[in-house]
C-alpha cells in the first residue's frame, strides 16, 4: 500500500467499499486495466478474503449474513478520476449513465 500513487489508492479504496455496480465487466477484465501495483495489492486482499471466508466457515458463520468480495470494476475509472482526467473521459472509461459515475466516484 505504502507504494501506490494517491490515484491508485483511491482506485484501490473504491475496490473495498463500492456496491456492485449496474452494468459490470468480468472481474478479470477489471483486474487486467488496474496498474501492476494495484493488481498486487488486490492479490494480496483476496488471499486475506480467502482466509477470512474460510475461517468464517469453519465458525459456521453464515454466508447470506455477510457477503465479502472485492468490486473491482470502478476502480480504473476512480483511479484516472484522481488522476485529473475529464468527466468526459470518466464517462467514456466507465461506461455509465452520469448519475451512476456520481455515485460511484
Amino acid at each position: 500500500l505504502c507504494d501506490m500513487t494517491h490515484a491508485e489508492l483511491a482506485g484501490y479504496v473504491s475496490a473495498l467499499c463500492i456496491d456492485s455496480p449496474r452494468r459490470a465487466d468480468s472481474a478479470l477484465e477489471s483486474f487486467q486495466r488496474l496498474t501492476k501495483t494495484q493488481q498486487r495489492v488486490v492479490q494480496g486482499a483476496l488471499l486475506s478474503l480467502e482466509r477470512l471466508v474460510e475461517v468464517q466457515r469453519q465458525l459456521g458463520v453464515d454466508d447470506s449474513f455477510c457477503k465479502c468480495q472485492l468490486e473491482l470494476s470502478s476502480c480504473e475509472v476512480v483511479t484516472a478520476w484522481a488522476n485529473d482526467c475529464s468527466w468526459n473521459d470518466a464517462l467514456a472509461i466507465s461506461g455509465a449513465q452520469p448519475g451512476d459515475l456520481v455515485r460511484i466516484l
